[in-house]
């Protein structure tokens, strides 16, 4: 008699568990689904922010090119248009530290193969001069008048600025905390729209930010800015958000 009370309690409890494990089983497979519905409720949205910044940086690179047969005479030649081009910058408020000059480089076009007639002339030789400032305003001032230089005999063959703007980085959290702001905008105006609420965030880029001419077009991606002393600093923020009814 006691053996068959002790296995018929062990049996009961089988019994409830075999009934209820079900139930329990679909409630926590309702409640996923539920979940995983939830988590595919939300909005995409892009916030951007743009600031118009002035350069504070420049690199000037004037490049000087003399073409001859004696090479002793170029050398002569290259050396006084160099003090030419170093004088011109000085003179216009340039520091000697900010200037610095390459060592002249010598072509020897009748060493190559051209397959036929030589080049008028056997040697080419080139020297360029670079100036790095932060005076910008004066690079470009200056760089409007190089015809001087020309006036005066310097065979410039190429003049490239570089502007850069170096306090990107002091920008950067302000920029991306507007640009969130935004987007958390936009997403409100959705939710409202369609009946719902917003509420956390699902997944955040926090951003790509471009450096470009402040004439460059809102579509335009590729502008590097380079040659502009006024730039445009573009970030585009891609966040989702859930929506909650």
């Amino acid at each position: 008699m006691e053996i068959k009370t002790n296995s018929t309690v062990p049996a009961l409890i089988l019994g409830l568990s075999i009934a209820v494990g079900p139930s329990l089983a679909g409630f926590f497979i309702y409640k996923g689904i539920q979940s995983f519905k939830l988590a595919e409720r939300y909005v995409t949205v892009k916030g951007l922010v743009e600031r118009t910044v002035k350069s504070d940086k420049a690199d000037w690179e004037i490049a000087v090119r003399l073409s001859g047969d004696n090479l002793n005479d170029l050398d002569k030649q290259i050396s006084e248009q160099k003090s030419k081009v170093q004088g011109f910058l000085e003179t216009v408020g340039f520091e000697a530290s900010e200037i610095r000059s390459s060592s002249p480089q010598v072509n020897d076009t009748h060493a190559r193969d051209w397959g036929g007639q030589l080049p008028p002339h056997r040697f080419i030789v080139d020297l360029s001069l670079k100036v790095t400032t932060g005076k910008v305003d004066l690079i470009e001032e200056t760089s409007r008048h190089l015809g001087e230089l020309i006036k005066e005999g310097v065979a410039v063959s190429r003049s490239d600025i570089r502007y850069q703007y170096t306090k990107f980085r002091e920008l950067r959290p302000e920029m991306l905390a507007e640009a969130t702001k935004n987007a958390r905008e936009l997403a409100q105006q959705f939710a409202a729209d369609s009946g719902s609420r917003i509420g956390a965030i699902r997944r955040s880029n926090q951003g790509i930010f471009r450096i470009m001419s402040a004439d460059a077009s809102p579509t335009e991606d590729f502008d590097s800015g380079h040659n502009s002393l006024i730039k445009k600093i573009r970030v585009v923020s891609t966040i989702d958000f859930f929506l909650i009814d």
